[in-house]
């Protein structure tokens, strides 16, 4: 994973990239979003959550970073990933913050997930204590998963309204899911409030997350200057603004053995063709893109695999670590 935060002010040479045109909130609307992506997602939403079904014989013992975890949650890619990756968000954004509940570390922070496929990452949030989780994804059919899922675990979760009923209180922290929605459309919505004199501070963010995502998007450059301009800005209250978190695999001979041939075709954690290796980002790449758009590196790790296995009823068995010094595949 990958942690950024707002500059003061923007780098100089900005401009640089996509021949000298830096998306803002007020620009004509680009998209990130790849239909055929989001297709290929929707077919996997049944199967989101692994060989878990809502919140039923998961013991407490089971609950990891902030994840109540359902029975072979090893054998699933994305949810064995989530505790490195929430791990990775915790250490740096307790950094920035001044004595954080233990239980609750998160507490009082609001969020944004983008492209929040099944809630796997917006449930670990609520569960760390912020205050307000807003998860949107571009397809439908996931989105929906994500919300059923969140009831059936007794979370407070609630399908996000366009008319703004959204903000009525009833004292719990909650996750707001809205499938059909691009964070690029999201940031121009907010725009117009804030234009309108209708924003609010819920329309500003201090945590976003872009967890494997970008490689199956159209144009990392536009998803990721939507997110930024949604973090909150520095001030004396919050000299840092807010922090982005982003993860993704790394274009390297290492990353199209491990993800691609290992994942998909040897050991089918994946179905085939889950990923494209002509769309994954190095670290330098992303790093431009995230200055591009006012951003400044904090702090990268690489994920690691430490311990792997195979068990004949639940596939193959997946831990994962940070290192530091590792970015050749996942980071």
């Amino acid at each position: 994973p990958r942690k950024f935060q707002r500059w003061k002010s923007l780098p100089s040479d900005a401009s640089r990239f996509y021949g000298n045109q830096v998306w803002s909130p007020s620009s004509p609307l680009l998209s990130s979003v790849d239909e055929r992506e989001v297709d290929k997602f929707s077919s996997l939403s049944s199967s989101w959550w692994g060989n878990g079904d809502g919140a039923e014989a998961v013991p407490p013992s089971s609950t990891l970073a902030g994840l109540v975890l359902p029975p072979g949650f090893e054998y699933n890619p994305l949810l064995s990933m989530n505790p490195a990756r929430i791990k990775f968000l915790l250490q740096h954004f307790i950094d920035g913050t001044t004595m954080p509940s233990r239980r609750r570390p998160l507490s009082g922070a609001r969020a944004l997930d983008v492209g929040c496929g099944g809630g796997i990452t917006s449930e670990s949030l609520l569960r760390l204590g912020c205050e307000t989780v807003l998860a949107i994804d571009p397809g439908g059919s996931v989105v929906e998963e994500a919300y059923r899922h969140g009831r059936a675990c007794g979370l407070n979760v609630r399908m996000y309204h366009e008319d703004g009923r959204n903000e009525e209180e009833d004292g719990r922290p909650k996750i707001f899911y809205r499938g059909g929605c691009s964070v690029e459309e999201y940031s121009q919505e907010v725009e117009i409030r804030n234009i309108g004199g209708e924003g609010c501070k819920g329309d500003r963010y201090e945590i976003v997350t872009i967890l494997e995502v970008i490689e199956h998007a159209r144009d990392p450059c536009s998803i990721i200057a939507a997110a930024s301009s949604l973090l909150r800005r520095p001030s004396l209250a919050c000299p840092r603004g807010g922090l982005l978190v982003l993860s993704t695999i790394n274009r390297t001979p290492e990353s199209f053995a491990f993800a691609i041939a290992g994942a998909e075709y040897l050991a089918r954690a994946l179905p085939v063709g889950t990923h494209d290796w002509g769309t994954f980002l190095s670290p330098g790449e992303v790093r431009s893109l995230a200055e591009a758009s006012g951003l400044e590196e904090v702090a990268t790790a690489g994920m690691v695999v430490k311990a792997c296995g195979r068990n004949a009823n639940c596939g193959p068995l997946v831990r994962w670590e940070l290192d530091e010094g590792n970015e050749e595949c996942n980071w």
